[in-house]
């Protein structure tokens, strides 16, 4: 019976030190797939150096109902297949603008045009254009 009780003593006392030395790691480790990696190193790396710089859009809509901005767009890039456009979300509007442009005269060489399809629009300041998006 001593003999027993010591075998269990030993083999619980065992068992409790090599449970605490193989805490586990606090921070799992992820390994993503090559691929994966390398895309989000591509997308960090071009927005880290695609700087940004402040410019005008032609601001067309604004709705809270993002289908009727959505329909919107399409039709704009139907009328005017030359000049980018796209929405936003500002909370809790939906905003469809038009064209990147580096002035506000610029802007309205282009608004003069798009008036006659879309007579509120205007001129809209944005600070988040990238150059390669500015019309010339």
């Amino acid at each position: 019976m001593r003999t027993t009780l010591v075998l269990v003593l030993a083999i619980a006392w065992c068992t409790s030190a090599a449970g605490q030395q193989a805490t586990p790691d606090p921070s799992p480790r992820y390994m993503p797939q090559p691929e994966v990696a390398a895309l989000f190193d591509k997308f960090v790396r071009l927005n880290k150096s695609t700087p940004t710089v402040r410019g005008w859009r032609i601001q067309l809509l604004a709705s809270t109902d993002r289908s009727r901005v959505e329909r919107e767009l399409i039709r704009f890039r139907t009328l005017y297949p030359n000049i980018t456009a796209d929405w936003v979300h500002q909370s809790p509007y939906y905003k469809l603008l038009a064209g990147a442009f580096e002035s506000r005269e610029e802007a309205y060489q282009y608004l003069y045009i798009v008036r006659q399809d879309y007579p509120n629009a205007f001129p809209a300041r944005d600070d988040s254009i990238r150059p390669e998006e500015l019309l010339y």
